[in-house]
């Protein structure tokens, strides 16, 4: 067997480890990435699959976004930091490339096998919770999103793919658990797209029956929103804190609860006026931010994003920024839209998992974010050629 052969091969169980990685291990995960990278160049007909792949208008918009970032670096002003921001982004020229090892019979077996790496994170969530351990994965702000689409995944086979018994129980089990343990952990972003993603669900299962979704899924929204906030002390003071600083709200005020994101939106928001055709460029965020914040809100910290992704983007490309990263769960959702197959639900899902938590937070930014981005990104949108 020929080296090219073996390569061949071994792409595809390499992607299954990236998938059960991903959630588990940065390091791991990032070891694997570069194993399938290199593995993708010894399988060889590189420049053939691209010419095929680049039709692709999804991997054409990721392509155009990474660009940006090296685009940008023409007018920055802070180079080193131009680069970090460029290095924080490579994750997603993965996409094409794991596209290339993507098998369509595969498809539940790289759903299982995320859905592995996140059985054994959220235990250690648990055993942390509860003081056994003192460690976590990754922190609150990255793992409660994660978590909400993991229980998206389970609910959506178990509601529309045909199980054995066994593993149904498993994933009923696994639903509840890591319910409960979303409510126990900080993440506001992540409870927000649970509920969103519950109303999601609902719709996609009762299909044309709009109003027995609409009811079921305010019933649903309101029992869990009603226990948790209830039992759960962490959900409570999350949920009580957004309310407070919204209602606080004072420019130049340290917010009470230490979440100062009302102060970084408008702050940012005056350097995309400034900069709005081109932006500061890739990495000079933070310099600027630091001018406005001294003359708007000198009592508050400075901040390296504004949590916000689509504010971040426009603040160093302007309009072009926001234009490239809508394209991008546009055609996401386009996709989801024109296939029918058993996962075209999960083809909205996804992105509308990361359009609502990048309100909130530079979640194309952060590690396992990013990657679990980039792998779903080539698991279920690898035959999404056709798309207009």
């Amino acid at each position: 067997m020929s080296l090219s052969d073996r390569a061949s091969k071994a792409g595809p169980l390499l992607l299954l480890l990236l998938g059960f990685l991903a959630p588990l291990s940065g390091p791991a995960a990032t070891a694997v990435a570069v194993l399938i990278i290199v593995t993708f160049v010894v399988q060889g007909n590189i420049s053939a699959y691209f010419r095929q792949i680049i039709t692709n208008k999804i991997v054409l918009a990721i392509l155009v976004f990474f660009a940006l970032h090296l685009v940008g670096l023409l007018w920055t002003q802070d180079m080193r930091s131009g680069l970090h921001i460029v290095n924080k982004q490579w994750r997603l020229l993965l996409i094409p490339v794991l596209m290339a090892f993507v098998r369509k019979d595969h498809t539940q077996l790289y759903l299982d096998s995320f859905i592995a790496g996140m059985t054994i994170t959220h235990i250690i969530s648990y055993l942390d919770c509860f003081h056994v351990i003192n460690f976590v994965v990754m922190d609150w702000i990255s793992y409660n999103p994660l978590l909400a689409w993991c229980i998206y995944l389970l609910a959506h086979t178990l509601l529309f793919i045909h199980l054995p018994r066994w593993k149904s129980c498993l994933y009923g089990a696994l639903i509840l658990s890591m319910t409960v343990n979303m409510f126990m952990t900080r993440g506001r972003a992540g409870y927000l797209v649970f509920f969103a993603l519950l109303i999601l669900l609902s719709f996609q299962y009762f299909g044309r029956n709009r109003l027995r979704a609409l009811i079921t899924s305010i019933i649903l929204l309101l029992v869990i929103f009603l226990l948790s906030y209830n039992f759960s002390s962490t959900f409570q003071k999350r949920i009580d804190g957004a309310i407070d600083e919204v209602l606080s709200f004072e420019m130049n005020r340290v917010s009470p609860d230490g979440n100062d994101r009302l102060t970084f939106f408008l702050n940012t928001l005056v350097i995309i006026k400034e900069h709005p055709l081109l932006g500061v460029g890739t990495g000079d965020f933070p310099n600027e931010y630091e001018k406005v914040n001294r003359v708007r809100s000198p009592k508050v910290c400075n901040t390296d994003d504004p949590h916000n992704n689509y504010l971040f983007v426009m603040a160093q490309f302007g309009v072009l920024g926001l234009a490239a990263i809508l394209a991008i769960f546009f055609f996401q959702i386009r996709c989801g839209l024109d296939t029918h197959d058993n996962f075209k639900h999960l083809r909205l899902g996804l992105p509308i998992l990361f359009m609502l938590i990048s309100l909130f937070g530079c979640y194309l930014l952060g590690h396992f974010t990013t990657l679990v981005f980039a792998y779903f990104t080539a698991v279920l949108y690898r035959d999404c050629h056709a798309i207009s």
